[in-house]
């Protein structure tokens, strides 16, 4: 059973701070008036009044003796009392406790957990919460939310957890048998056999498949590749699974990550199939997130690496520029003499060419021209090149989508992927011939 420190049961808290005294134990006008219409003599007033800042914070009447005694003297003084009204109730001899518990309950507006309907709000709060949560501890936080947006008096904490405990136990188990139910024989077979360890394995199916990404280089590209192809073989086991709420599947999948296969045969066979189910299902799509965002940071590296190309191709160009600058200044001063035309066109040739040959400078002028921007894709390709093989696998085991209304590169990645395709099985039906 989930224990009350992690849940949102209210506590007095270890320590209180003079804010906090302030804030939330401080009896206003109307309660104090409440107080002295209710009772007779200071000391009873007192014990209202601090049963009722309780209460508002608690939500349920706590021992009296665990009411810390800075509470009890901040109402003293915040209600104007006489250092001398003692709080304390005498329950074998006098009633007045009990008819102070009314009295709180009535004046908040409060039922009280016993003798309503309040135990049937907490069951239905705690089978809605179970069809999408698998930890008991949010089953009761949810039980204590709906008691107090239904104005009921929190039970013991103890109540909360067993029924919590109950329900989620019963929501379980019909889930199990639910999963198991929509499983064919050989899909129950094909699951048995992942807990299996051949001769000549060190490992069980079972264990590798919670394999995890690593950095994104080319070979743990192509292992992660390798892993979704070995979790798409072992079946599609959607089917079971529909309906079932995402946060409780990663929960069962969490709880099927944590164990091995000797921990998971010991399990009854239809808890045991569904968090097998559950697991294949969050690594199959744990595997596409990590190719994903492996591929990404790939062509971040490579779209890096044509940039600082870019950059030191333009570095070495700056030389080059310098000296085409120097040509035109000198075309400049040849036209700025005045001189006839023709002359000046003959004086122009001799100069950018003294042998006769442009084509150093039209080659200078090409390189300085298709690098002068920031357009690097062109460079693109060397870098590419050595994944180009892994990437089109990448792309062949992963479902695309635009984010945008154009398919245009959609449509283009179909044509090379069919390219590809076609091309391997031309090569695999040469083999065959050879």
């Amino acid at each position: 059973m989930a224990t009350v420190e992690r849940t949102a049961y209210p506590r007095f808290p270890k320590v209180f701070s003079t804010k906090e005294l302030q804030a939330c134990y401080t009896p206003d006008a109307e309660e104090l008036e409440w107080a002295t219409r209710s009772t007779r003599g200071q000391g009873p007033r007192l014990g209202l009044l601090v049963l009722l800042k309780v209460f508002q914070q608690l939500h349920y009447f706590p021992n009296l003796d665990s009411i810390p005694v800075v509470v009890i003297d901040h109402v003293r003084a915040s209600a104007s009392l006489a250092p001398d009204a003692a709080f304390g109730y005498d329950r074998k001899l006098s009633p007045t406790l009990y008819r102070h518990y009314t009295a709180v309950r009535e004046f908040l507006g409060v039922q009280p957990y016993i003798g309503t309907d309040a135990n049937e709000v907490t069951i239905r709060a705690a089978r809605e919460a179970a069809e999408t949560m698998d930890q008991q501890v949010d089953i009761i936080n949810a039980t204590i939310d709906a008691l107090i947006l239904h104005q009921v008096e929190l039970p013991a904490f103890s109540t909360l957890g067993n029924i919590a405990e109950q329900i989620h136990t019963r929501t379980q188990t019909a889930l199990f048998r639910r999963v198991a139910r929509r499983l064919s024989d050989e899909e129950r077979q094909r699951l048995d056999r992942l807990l299996t360890r051949e001769f000549t394995n060190r490992l069980t199916a079972y264990n590798n498949i919670k394999r995890h990404a690593r950095r994104p280089s080319r070979k743990h590209l192509n292992l992660l590749i390798e892993h979704l192809t070995l979790l798409d073989g072992l079946g599609d086991f959607s089917r079971a699974i529909a309906g079932v709420p995402a946060s409780k599947l990663r929960s069962l999948a969490s709880q099927a990550m944590s164990l091995d296969a000797a921990n998971l045969r010991e399990i009854l066979p239809e808890k045991r199939y569904t968090l097998i189910v559950a697991l294949l299902n969050h690594m199959r799509v744990r595997t596409r997130d990590d190719l994903a965002e492996m591929f990404i940071r790939r062509m971040g590296a490579i779209h890096k690496r044509a940039r600082d190309e870019m950059e030191r191709i333009q570095s070495r160009q700056r030389a080059q520029m310098e000296k085409l600058v120097t040509l035109l200044d000198g075309v400049v001063d040849i036209v700025a003499d005045g001189q006839d035309d023709a002359l000046i066109g003959r004086q122009v040739r001799r100069f950018l060419a003294p042998s006769g040959d442009l084509e150093p400078l039209r080659e200078s002028c090409a390189e300085v021209r298709a690098f002068s921007g920031n357009n690097y894709l062109p460079l693109l390709w060397r870098h590419f090149r050595a994944h180009r093989s892994v990437m089109l696998r990448l792309a062949q085991v992963l479902e695309w989508e635009s984010t945008s209304q154009s398919r245009t590169l959609l449509a283009a990645l179909a044509v090379v992927l069919v390219v590809c395709v076609k091309r391997i099985a031309s090569y695999s039906a040469w083999r065959g011939r050879v």
